[in-house]
């Protein structure tokens, strides 16, 4: 299967995440995802203090859909660890 990691990009309120929706919709309806599953991480702080196990949990809900993971620049800053990694 073909990889289809995507980024938007753009400023606050421009509609990124609403964008992300409808192309999951087109990735389900063109057949490239098996569910219209678009599970969403709108918090990476609390994502980071959940750990791996609960990403591993996101990951698990999202499969044969699309996982989109909001500001996910924020789980990985300079000096910072992901608990369990």
């Amino acid at each position: 299967a073909p990889s289809l990691n995507y980024v938007f990009l753009g400023n606050p309120g421009t509609g990124k995440t609403t964008v992300a929706r409808l192309f999951a919709e087109i990735l389900c309806d063109t057949g490239l995802r098996k569910k219209k599953t678009f599970q969403e991480i709108s918090s990476c702080s609390e994502l980071k203090e959940k750990g791996v196990d609960e990403f591993k949990k996101q990951v698990a809900a999202a499969m044969d859909g699309v996982l989109f993971i909001d500001e996910a620049y924020t789980l990985d800053p300079v000096g910072d660890k992901f608990k369990g990694a």
